[in-house]
Order: structure tokens, then C-alpha cells, then sequence
């Protein structure tokens, strides 16, 4: 078994061994009364935890209104012959990506609700410094210079530039507009 660690001063609450029932009504009540930016629900199948989430989710709309509460699913790293492997690749790694942005100097106002298995908390993830530097972060607002922004996508992130872009790894240039997909 591999140990939980967290940074020192994060706010930390690990409830073992509750009854099935008790667990979307008492996480929901922890949450609408403290402030914790990401909560982890950890559930013996996918999609138990989706329905746990589904549920502590919708008690927080109607606990607390003004909290926004954001649901996602971390499932198991999938096999490369997986018909549904690259959509399940990219909700991993959208929910480390939301995982990493938690901690900016900007925080969400938003909680990061993950359901999530024991398999898949333990199941491989990219290299972090490796991870970074494949990512670019668009934020309404943000000055993106056209070039260097095509250029990254096709020099650096090995995105092929084609004339309609139709699968994954493919941008395309129209005018003044890049489709990504």
C-alpha cells in the first residue's frame, strides 16, 4: 500500500469505512461547512463514486447554492486496444490538469469534486516536469500571438496541421482562426 501525502497546511479529512449511505450526505455536510478546494471521493467501482459524487454534488447545490462544486471522474489508465482509450487518456488528464491549476495564487472559486477508485489513484500518470512542458493553459483575455502559437502546436506538441481537422492531434488554420483537436 502506498502512503497519502500532502503538502504541510493543507486542509486534510479522511473518512474510512462509512456505511455506503452515510457517505454522499456526510461528505456534502463537511463540504458545505468548511472551505476545501479539491475532495476525492474513493469508491470500490468507477461508478459507485460517480453516483457518491453525483450525489454530494447535488446536496451541495441545495445545502449551500453559492458554492460551486465541479464533478470529475479519475478512472483506471486504459489499455491502448480500448476502443474508448483516448477519450478516457484525455478526462485523466484534464483531471490532473484541474488538480495542478488548484493551487495557483489564483484560486478557483469553485471545489473540485474527484470520484475516483483505488486502482486508478495508483495506475501510471505522466512525468509532471514532462507533463508541463506538453501543455498550454488559454485563459479568456490572454494576448496569443497567431504564429508562435501554430508553431508550438505543430514544433513542440506534434500536432500535425491539416487543411480540416478531424482527430485527435490535428489543428487547422482558417483565416484567422486554429481549430485544435
Amino acid at each position: 500500500m502506498k502512503l497519502a501525502c500532502l503538502p504541510k497546511g493543507n486542509k486534510s479529512l479522511f473518512f474510512p469505512s462509512l456505511p455506503e449511505a452515510a457517505t454522499a450526505p456526510l461528505v456534502a455536510n463537511f463540504m458545505s461547512q468548511n472551505d476545501y478546494g479539491v475532495v476525492i471521493l474513493v469508491a470500490d467501482s468507477i461508478s459507485k463514486a460517480e453516483l457518491w459524487g453525483e450525489d454530494v454534488a447535488g446536496l451541495i447545490s441545495f445545502l449551500k447554492p453559492e458554492k460551486k462544486t465541479s464533478l470529475s471522474l479519475f478512472d483506471e489508465y486504459p489499455e491502448i486496444a480500448s476502443p474508448d482509450s483516448f477519450d478516457r487518456n484525455c478526462d485523466r488528464i484534464s483531471v490532473l490538469s484541474k488538480l495542478l491549476s488548484s493551487g495557483d495564487k489564483n484560486p478557483r472559486k469553485e471545489c473540485l469534486l474527484v470520484a475516483t477508485t483505488p486502482q486508478a489513484l495508483i495506475s501510471p500518470c505522466p512525468q509532471i516536469d514532462k507533463y508541463m512542458k506538453g501543455e498550454i493553459v488559454i485563459r479568456t483575455g490572454m494576448n496569443l500571438p497567431f504564429k508562435s502559437f501554430c508553431e508550438t502546436l505543430g514544433n513542440e506538441l506534434d500536432y500535425s496541421s491539416e487543411i480540416l481537422c478531424e482527430e485527435p492531434g490535428q489543428f487547422s488554420i482558417r483565416g484567422g482562426l486554429v481549430d485544435v483537436f
